[in-house]
């Protein structure tokens, strides 16, 4: 077999973690893989993603906990912005129903 790949067991073995573990992150398309017949092969190469030091997780995660902060922050502003305009539309539409409810007892007057 080429030493390029490895099997599921091997890869778990690796991670210390159960092989349904890691068909789970196959699955989930986190670990690529290729099929040999019936069996799944992972590269050492695909391995790399996996491997990252526990520092740059913290700073990965920091990383993700602002963009998501910056996320929410810019729905909320997004949000208020619609907000403001429903209400600038319905004084609007308020005016509008003034006006016709004046002219229609204009018109009732009128008769």
């Amino acid at each position: 077999m080429n030493s390029e790949y490895l099997t599921v067991a091997d890869v778990a073995e690796l991670f210390q973690v159960n092989p349904q573990t890691i068909r789970r992150w196959i699955w989930n398309e986190k670990l690529p893989h290729i099929k040999v017949g019936g069996t799944v092969r992972i590269p050492k190469s695909g391995l790399d993603s996996m491997m990252i030091p526990k520092s740059d997780h913290a700073k990965a995660s920091k990383s993700s906990q602002e963009t998501r902060q910056t996320s929410t922050t810019s729905i909320i502003a997004q949000l208020e912005a619609v907000c403001n305009q429903i209400r600038t539309h319905s004084g609007e539409l308020e005016d509008s129903v003034d006006v016709l409810t004046r002219l229609r007892k204009s018109d009732v007057d009128n008769e």
